[in-house]
């Protein structure tokens, strides 16, 4: 439902006394503020897709499934915004601008008669009461800003907001992280300028990292619901990354960049190392510069050889998938390819390197793949190696190879196809027995008249029908096949042992059984392949049920003798 179309179905709800306060779009479609009425204030979330809205929560009485007034008086707000303030149209005629006549509230009124004694001493006993009005009293109208700062300056300034909105409490509701980010936003903003001036200077990186690490660490210390933080710790990435991408000369950029990877090295700072891989990765999706590139490309296989030696490669997945896509677009993939290794589970990143080194080696790429499928639990996941593996054996004409592929793996996806390949190319009649044996055994149990899929039925048989075994077709005759196959080899069965097949299909059409279709093709073959006198004997033994085969062989042999 739209915003205009749920306003106009909300008449109902009278919003001239409630007040919208503090109404933020936090995200593009997503909107949060407050909602005042006489006594109370409530937390209204509202989401929207253009103009659709998908939800809206209220913290009042009412459930989420029903509208308040809180949630009409938002929406109304919302639709205010969004809509915008239309602009005068302009003519040639000149208009007297009026003077303002906007009435003083009683607020201010009574602070104008008020002396400054006792707006002081009042002010005093609020704040003592109030943490954050003093601290956004105290970053409002400060003096002057420092000229510099250090990791302890910081400190302070994470550690007096946190003071001042939660105190020692453990949770708090997206009023209080608004009023976090808003206070973080105004006391940082001095240190951010201080940054851009100075961002050559390794401090800069010092406040960052502190920075970053304290917004992480932040859900640890406060149990919140509230996305201000994440969005925050992103605009402020962004920042510092966009900083970097602005210094001009290229050496100070390559410190820097050479600093953050210097992090990767100590594996003790988990949250530190998280945040400088995040850094470098948005830092590396923005650059244009090759030479700036390429000094993120050398530091890379300095940390791989140091992680080999150390034998530290493959913790961090994410990490080397960075790094494998960093010597892919810098083309030193090539030469360095022997610092990767496959990691166990991780398709993703195991597939990227495979596609990548198999234009280099393709003696290790099939070396990889064969020893990923064999650490694989499932069959499934061996599909994308099996492909590549496929590939390697046909432009290596490696026919053996890949007949031995097809067959380890055949029961994933068998057909017939597979099947007369692997009879062809593999040379040692012992393995292509038992893999025979394994492969009729297995779809000789799948079979059901409860399947609608016949698919291992039609296999089965086509596999026996190219070797032209028609007696063992006649022994797996039952109610399990469906008449429209058992009709497709009727000619071949009969002329193999017609007296054995005619007391087959009698045996099998007495009844119509579950999700079994009657082929009347059955029915006309076995009425012209054998005389009335043979059926006739033959059917002292069945019986011939209502709509089932025999009963359809009865009736076509009573009508032609008519």
């Amino acid at each position: 439902m739209t915003i205009l179309q749920l306003l106009k179905q909300s008449d109902k709800f009278n919003t001239t006394k409630l007040v919208v306060r503090e109404l933020d779009q936090e995200d593009k479609d997503y909107w949060v503020g407050f909602v005042d009425d006489d006594s109370k204030s409530f937390d209204v979330h509202i989401w929207l897709k253009g103009k659709q809205i998908v939800n809206m929560t209220c913290d009042c009485t009412e459930s989420d499934n029903d509208l308040c007034a809180h949630r009409v008086c938002m929406l109304q707000a919302v639709n205010q915004q969004i809509s915008g303030v239309k602009k005068p149209s302009k003519n040639n005629t000149l208009t007297k601008k009026k003077t303002s006549t906007k009435k003083l509230t009683p607020s201010a009124l009574l602070l104008q008669e008020t002396g400054q004694d006792q707006v002081y001493t009042w002010l005093l006993e609020l704040f003592k009461k109030n943490k954050e009005v003093e601290q956004e009293f105290m970053l409002t109208f400060r003096k002057k800003e420092q000229l510099s700062y250090t990791v302890q300056d910081i400190e302070k300034i994470f550690d007096d907001i946190h003071k001042a909105v939660f105190g020692r409490r453990k949770s708090a509701d997206a009023k209080d992280m608004k009023k976090y980010v808003d206070l973080l936003t105004l006391a940082l903003k001095p240190v951010q300028d201080f940054m851009t001036m100075s961002m050559t200077k390794p401090i800069c990186l010092e406040i960052y990292q502190y920075s970053a690490k304290r917004l992480y660490l932040l859900e640890r210390q406060i149990n919140y619901n509230s996305t201000r933080i994440e969005t925050f710790a992103g605009k402020f990435a962004d920042f510092y990354s966009l900083s970097i991408l602005n210094i001009k000369d290229q050496t100070e950029q390559g410190i820097i960049i050479k600093n953050l990877f210097s992090t990767l090295y100590d594996s003790t700072d988990y949250h530190l190392e998280t945040m400088s891989l995040e850094l470098l990765v948005k830092l590396f999706s923005q650059l244009n510069d090759k030479s700036i590139k390429q000094a993120f490309s050398s530091e890379i296989i300095k940390l791989l050889k140091y992680f080999n030696k150390k034998n530290r490669f493959g913790e961090d997945v994410e990490q080397l998938y960075f790094f494998l896509i960093v010597l892919i677009n810098t083309d030193d993939f090539k030469d360095n390819y022997h610092l990767f290794k496959p990691i166990r589970f991780e398709n993703q990143y195991n597939l990227l390197f495979l596609e990548h080194l198999l234009v280099h080696d393709i003696e290790l790429t099939q070396k990889y793949c064969l020893e990923i499928m064999d650490s694989n639990y499932h069959p499934f996941y061996n599909t994308p190696y099996i492909e590549i593996l496929t590939e390697i054996y046909i432009t290596t004409e490696n026919y053996k190879g890949l007949a031995k592929l097809k067959a380890t793996n055949f029961l994933t996806d068998p057909n017939l196809e597979d099947y007369l390949f692997i009879k062809q190319h593999l040379d040692d009649q012992n393995i292509f027995t038992k893999f025979r044996t394994k492969v009729l055994s297995t779809l000789r149990n799948s079979f059901s008249y409860y399947n609608d899929d016949n698919s291992n039925v039609e296999l089965y048989f086509d596999i026996l029908h190219s070797e032209q075994n028609y007696k063992k077709m006649l022994e797996v005759l039952n109610n399990d096949i469906p008449q429209t196959i058992i009709y497709c080899y009727a000619e071949q069965l009969q002329k193999e042992n017609p007296l054995c097949f005619l007391n087959k299909v009698l045996e099998i059409g007495q009844y119509l059984t579950f999700n079994q279709i009657v082929e009347p093709k059955l029915a006309d073959f076995i009425t012209k392949h054998y005389s009335k006198e043979q059926i006739t004997q033959a059917f002292k033994k069945y019986t011939a049920n209502r709509r089932s085969l025999n009963e359809l062989i009865l009736n076509m042999i009573k009508e032609d003798n008519k």
